[in-house]
């Protein structure tokens, strides 16, 4: 790199902390060229790195910049500086390094043939990526975690810390470091804040910048594994098509800082892979460097490439063909223990106490009885067809050509799934890690395997290696098939149906009470509301809020739980006016809004809308003008000013009665679990088509108090006969070859909130029986038949856990016996009409 370069990029930096003047797009190119770029090809001057073509080039920058951003982060906050001190930072270290000699080129990356055209290549590739990601934008919606990531940087340059210690909400009873959240949310803050734009706007676009990035990093990942540039582009375009399984919309997401925390992961593999080829071997601190990079940005990020190295260092040492490679991987594997260890320590001392039951209570597992292990199918269903299809095939592209950097991709692909699916050691890491467990496994690296083991298969089928070539065809024809299904799937997931979800459940829809909230009250305030529309709240505006939905509190959080219910508590008309003043009073409420935008019942973890409700849930807030003020309503949108003086005569209220519904003479109580007896339960209609919907009504009472905080979830199945079944196997086995046979369903599960008239069991007067609607979709690829209605009650988690017995008998998530009755017609689509006359 050019030094007048650099000393450009420095002072442009500094110009942009005085000049306004400029246009909102030329402040953020200019940003992102001296924050995001210029630092990366400064490390690349001074170690004297040459890329082999522009996508490495581009690599190299980006998570050199990266890491120095982290870096820079990491400084402000240990110094208790201002996080825009971050750009004063780097306008030091592009000036010192200007100023420095530059590194000899030893350990560059080797010079390939055609090079130019290769470069042409990806920049036109990443070029098309980045229009279609600014065309989509950043997504703020519900389903997505970017609410929590804009609502962490606004508390960093609100709180002008670089981790701020909270993120939502103004009282908590932990103030510990959130342990997910590392340092690269500051950078992310000081480039939307230098560019002039608000975070909202900024984080529209910001995808359309780093996906190409990131995807650069995956590049450079895949070259360093796979002989030559097609194999890397090969399973490039897999990684742009379908990266991690059609689950996961990777792509929507590539803006969060976990995704540049991989990338950089992804570079420190490159590192340390690309030096087994070389002998003698060249530096062993790279890879380090990169890791502790990616550390510093989430802390989690380090432990997969740890895992893998380990494993790989211990099959060097066990396999007589790579024993000489044994010293060196355990002297890499030892720097970057070096270089993360007081990453991981310090960051496990200061916010690590898992207390919060959404990250610690074991979810998605599979119990076998004598402990359990990753629940396989949502493990499959997670990571995509190619993801598990790699592993298949990992032993035979192991084989067929035994070489350092293919054992590294299969032995970093099978060491995972030794403790995902160990029923001793992953009950002892679930507790732990939670969800952050489904993060163990490599699926870059197996898209990797894959991509090779294809290149492979396409060379013998053209003579160009030998082999079989009807061998070689079987094999692509399977890669097609399973690959051909996730990219339909992948593509689906970022098509106008998604989308159309997205913006249902986006703020969008209620954007005039969040205007309104801006515009009147210029101070932060305290928000209550339905955990759901408080995470937008959070995330989109300057107050803090009472709750928020899902997983977005601190595993350290030891009120979260607490926090969520106190939210109902306020909002739900069940909710009696001593609970209601209790909650508002230990929250320091300002404001109510009460969301009533939502058309249809919603569920979420710990979070359950009825619109049902409304009306009670209005009348509350509005039969008290003394204590809740009105001072906005439209569009089903109701805001609501505390008069907290008026609190303690509002507690002193009795509490409104509750209606009783009498069982049906002669009825006979069932037991369903989790504390719920059920006196009667009745379908209407009995009989209904395929694709349309049927509500189940149900007398419900609770035997005991709940824990705090504990929700029920019912588990409710619609099962019917299998048309000749298969002799000799398991009924759940039966049921699934008839329904790959037939394309039709024999069984139907649904896993449903719990709620009555005024609220879920956690409002139920005890002994009380309560009315609990369902309402149940019987999707058109239903087979016709009468089905056996069947449900039990369990306290809802965040995901559901399943036995073992439930891949071979169909009763067991459901006992209780038959509680009713369902006949379902065949789907038939409506007759068309006429013709219209062509005009």
């Amino acid at each position: 790199m050019n030094r007048a370069l650099l000393v450009l990029a420095a002072l442009a930096l500094q110009a942009l902390l005085h000049l306004h003047g400029m246009s909102a797009p030329a402040r953020l190119a200019a940003v992102v060229g001296a924050l995001w770029l210029a630092p990366g090809c400064a490390w690349m001057r001074l170690r004297g790195v040459r890329p082999a073509d522009f996508a490495t080039g581009l690599a190299h920058a980006f998570g050199g910049s990266a890491a120095s951003l982290a870096l820079a982060s990491a400084l402000c906050f240990l110094l208790r500086l201002d996080p825009m001190r971050i750009a004063d930072l780097v306008t030091v270290f592009l000036a010192a390094s200007a100023l420095a000699p530059a590194g000899r080129a030893e350990g560059a990356e080797p010079s390939r043939p055609r090079a130019g055209a290769l470069s042409l290549a990806q920049l036109a590739g990443l070029a098309i990526l980045a229009w279609v990601l600014y065309r989509t934008g950043g997504t703020v919606g519900q389903s997505f975690d970017s609410l929590d990531h804009l609502a962490y940087m606004k508390s960093v340059l609100r709180d002008h810390s670089a981790l701020p210690a909270r993120e939502f909400y103004r009282e908590a009873t932990s103030r510990a470091l959130d342990l997910r959240k590392g340092f690269l949310h500051a950078p992310l803050a000081v480039t939307a804040a230098l560019s002039g734009m608000d975070l909202q706007g900024w984080w529209r676009v910001w995808p359309a910048f780093v996906g190409p990035c990131v995807t650069a990093c995956f590049y450079t990942l895949a070259a360093s594994l796979l002989p030559g540039a097609g194999p890397a582009m090969l399973a490039t375009a897999l990684f742009a098509l379908l990266y991690g399984g059609p689950g996961t919309a990777f792509f929507l997401k590539v803006g969060y800082p976990n995704k540049t925390a991989d990338a950089l992961v992804w570079l420190a593999w490159a590192a340390a892979a690309g030096n087994l080829r070389r002998v003698p071997r060249t530096s062993l601190l790279p890879a380090p460097a990169w890791l502790a990079g990616g550390a510093l940005i989430h802390v989690f990020a380090a432990v997969p490439w740890m895992l893998a190295w380990s494993a790989f260092t211990v099959g060097c040492a066990l396999a007589p063909r790579y024993r000489a490679l044994a010293e060196h991987s355990l002297r890499v594997l030892g720097w970057a223990l070096l270089a993360c260890a007081p990453i991981l320590a310090w960051r496990y001392l200061v916010s690590y106490a898992p207390v919060n039951p959404m990250h610690t209570q074991p979810g998605g597992y599979l119990d076998l009885g004598f402990g359990y292990v990753l629940e396989p199918m949502s493990w499959l269903a997670t990571l995509g067809n190619a993801t598990w299809l790699s592993v298949l095939v990992s032993p035979f592209y192991l084989a067929s050509e035994p070489r350092p950097e293919r054992l590294l991709a299969c032995v970093a692909l099978w060491a995972p799934l030794l403790l995902l699916f160990n029923p001793v050691l992953f009950p002892l890491l679930a507790g732990k890690l939670g969800y952050l467990l489904i993060r163990l496994f490599p699926a870059p690296l197996a898209l990797c395997v894959l991509a090779g083991w294809s290149w492979e298969q396409g060379a013998r089928l053209t003579g160009a290696l030998a082999g079989s070539r009807p061998r070689a065809l079987a094999a692509l024809a399977v890669v097609t098939l399973f690959v051909g299904a996730d990219v339909r799937t992948a593509l689906a997931g970022y098509g106008p149906g998604a989308m159309r979800v997205e913006s249902e459940n986006s703020h969008q829809r209620w954007q005039a009470a969040l205007d309104f909230l801006g515009s009147h009250y210029p101070e932060p305030r305290v928000i209550a509301s339905d955990p759901m529309t408080c995470y937008g709240i959070a995330g989109l505006t300057r107050h803090d809020v009472v709750a928020t939905l899902n997983q977005h509190s601190s595993p350290s959080d030891s009120e979260a739980v607490a926090r969520m219910q106190a939210a109902f508590d306020i909002v739900s008309p069940g909710a009696g006016p001593r609970r209601t003043a209790e909650a508002i009073h230990r929250y320091g409420v300002d404001l109510v809004f009460l969301n009533q935008t939502y058309e249809r019942p919603r569920l979420d973890y710990m979070a359950f809308l009825d619109p049902a409700d409304y009306p009670a849930a209005l009348e509350k807030f509005r039969s008290r003008p003394q204590l809740f003020h009105e001072v906005f309503g439209a569009g089903g949108q109701y805001v609501f000013e505390v008069n907290r003086t008026a609190l303690p005569a509002y507690a002193a209220e009795p509490d409104p009665g509750w209606p009783d519904t009498a069982p049906a003479p002669g009825a006979v109580p069932v037991e369903l679990g989790a504390g719920a007896t059920l006196a009667g339960a009745r379908l209407e209609p009995r009989e209904t088509p395929a694709g349309s919907e049927v509500e189940l009504t149900c007398l419900l009472r609770r035997r005991a108090e709940l824990a705090p905080g504990e929700r029920w979830m019912a588990q409710v199945s619609l099962v019917t006969a299998v048309p000749d079944p298969s002799r000799g196997l398991p009924p759940r086995w039966q049921r699934l070859l008839a329904q790959r046979r037939d394309h039709r369903l024999y069984r139907l599960n649904y896993y449903l909130p719990v709620g009555g008239s005024r609220g879920g069991p956690e409002y139920w007067p005890a002994g009380r029986w309560v009315a609990a609607r369902f309402h149940l979709h019987i999707p058109g690829g239903a087979a016709g038949g009468t089905y056996v209605l069947r449900m039990r009650i369990e306290p809802q988690r965040f995901s559901p856990n399943v036995s073992a017995r439930y891949y071979l008998e169909d009763d067991d998530h459901t006992p209780g016996g038959t509680l009713d009755t369902l006949r379902v017609n065949p789907y038939r689509p409506a007759p068309r009409g006429p013709e219209a006359p062509h005009v």
